[in-house]
């Protein structure tokens, strides 16, 4: 019975750390979008400056 427990623990710890390291993949992407969506808005702003009151609410 301990050893399947313990088989058990070493497969949910090996499970959280790649849970862990997609967690920090998918963090990564976000914070690369988010810039990616800032130099856009920049742009955007620039190429219709008048129309540009509608940018905020994006």
């Amino acid at each position: 019975m301990n050893a399947k427990l313990l088989k058990k623990i070493e497969e949910l710890t090996l499970y959280l750390i790649e849970m862990e390291k997609d967690l920090a993949r998918q963090q990564s992407l976000i914070e690369g979008q988010a810039c990616e969506i800032k130099k856009l808005k920049k742009k955007m702003k620039v190429i219709y400056p008048r129309n540009y009151s509608w940018g905020d609410s994006f």
